[in-house]
């Protein structure tokens, strides 16, 4: 649901979350929030941090030495927030990296396939991309990534400030399936109506990440429990 939120407050609880991973790993987390990055921002948090959480426990993941770098930024000219995750791990080689940018790009054509996985990218990162178009400004704005074998990869999106878009906030309340059904006109049937197989997908990405979202908090409280 969309709010009017602090982002570096936002940001920090995110950091909070996967601080102690990292730690464990023995890696550097470390935060830059440029000067010019406004105080407050109108974005659902839910969503910025169901995609914020899953780049950042990807990157701690493939990352075995180094660490990991959150970078967020102000772009004045296109008015939104851009965050990016950088890592020094074990990067992609330059077929999988064409392979993934091709398939994070096409994320409109690709929209029924989110449970099939067959894009060679996780499930994950499938549906991120997808809340990050949501966060951003459409299709246009999927996960971007920068990557070299054996030198780490870097993921980035955009935050749009949405109430120049909705105007009042406080009727921003659509769910993930009903914007991503007015999003796509590919996806709507006549009389605007989403198709069954949206929502079913939609509902999907829903209890998968809500999933993540309960084993994230189960191995938060093991982290805890073994200091």
């Amino acid at each position: 649901m969309l709010e009017r939120v602090n982002i570096r407050n936002i940001i920090s609880k995110i950091v909070t979350l996967v601080e102690l991973q990292a730690k464990k790993k023995k890696l550097y987390l470390i935060t830059k929030i440029d000067e010019a990055v406004p105080e407050e921002w109108n974005t659902d948090p839910d969503r910025l941090t169901q995609v914020l959480l899953n780049l950042l426990l990807n990157a701690i993941k493939y990352t075995v030495q180094g660490g990991i770098v959150l970078g967020v930024s102000f772009i004045p000219h296109l008015k939104v927030i851009q965050i990016k995750v950088r890592d020094t791990g074990i990067g992609l080689t330059e077929a999988e990296l064409t392979r993934l940018q091709a398939n994070l790009q096409t994320l409109d054509e690709n929209l029924q396939k989110i449970s099939e996985n067959s894009a060679g990218i996780g499930i994950g990162l499938t549906i991120s991309n997808y809340l990050a178009a949501i966060l951003g400004r459409g299709f246009q704005d999927y996960i971007k990534v920068k990557s070299q074998s054996g030198k780490g990869s870097e993921f980035k999106f955009v935050l749009e400030d949405k109430q120049l878009v909705h105007g009042d906030v406080s009727h921003y309340t659509e769910s993930i399936d009903s914007i991503l059904g007015d999003m796509s006109p590919r996806v709507r049937t006549n009389g605007g109506n989403r198709t069954p197989f949206l929502k079913k997908q939609s509902l999907f990405a829903a209890e998968h990440l809500k999933r993540k979202e309960k084993e994230l908090e189960s191995f938060r409280d093991y982290l805890e429990s073994s200091n």
